[in-house]
């Protein structure tokens, strides 16, 4: 009971990031437009280009632009997604960040093919056997449930879960059960 009022001081003491200032750290949108623009001038390598035109359309996206975060993810697409094979994890994550957007704009098929892309990149990459190609994968299901498909992403949720075990990967297959899990309907919520 006596340590009760002291409580604060334990947790600011143990945690001196709670009892200070807050920073929040990130560049201007400015800048992150500069940053671009210089590496696409001195032709940067391609896992530059695409962390520089992530951290653009992020920018853009956060701003509110998200037809111009959308424009600046494409223009990087057409100069970076044959680089693939060199660069499967930068490739997805532009694939990724594209798809996010599409689904945000309501764009359907845009959102769909990034997903696959993005999928199909890691899988040329790393095989598909691979944790990242199966955790794509079940964004794959992912989107099928989001474009209204349940019964797709059912089915690819626990083709995910069936491979995963096989090849060991225990964790991919727990989290393709628990997405299996969330998009069953639950009778004792039906009706609610």
């Amino acid at each position: 009971m006596r340590l009760l009022p002291l409580f604060p001081l334990l947790l600011a003491a143990a945690s001196p990031a709670l009892a200070g200032d807050i920073v929040v750290t990130g560049k201007p949108i400015k800048e992150t437009a500069a940053d671009l623009a210089e590496c696409l001038k001195r032709q940067c390598p391609p896992d530059q280009d695409i962390a520089a035109t992530l951290a653009h359309a992020e920018n853009q996206f956060v701003a509110g632009d998200y037809t111009g975060a959308q424009s600046t993810l494409h223009r990087s697409l057409g100069r970076n997604r044959k680089h693939g094979k060199a660069y499967p994890v930068p490739v997805s994550d532009l694939l990724r960040a594209n798809g996010r957007i599409a689904e945000h704009l309501g764009e359907g098929k845009d959102f769909q093919l990034s997903v696959l892309d993005m999928r199909d990149t890691l899988k040329r990459g790393f095989g598909e056997n691979d944790f990242r190609t199966l955790v794509a994968q079940v964004e794959v299901g992912d989107s099928r449930a989001k474009l209204g498909f349940p019964e797709e992403a059912e089915r690819i949720y626990g083709e995910v879960e069936e491979r995963a075990i096989r090849v060991g990967q225990n964790r991919v297959a727990s989290h393709a059960r628990l997405r299996l899990a969330l998009e069953l309907p639950c009778p004792l919520w039906q009706g609610v």
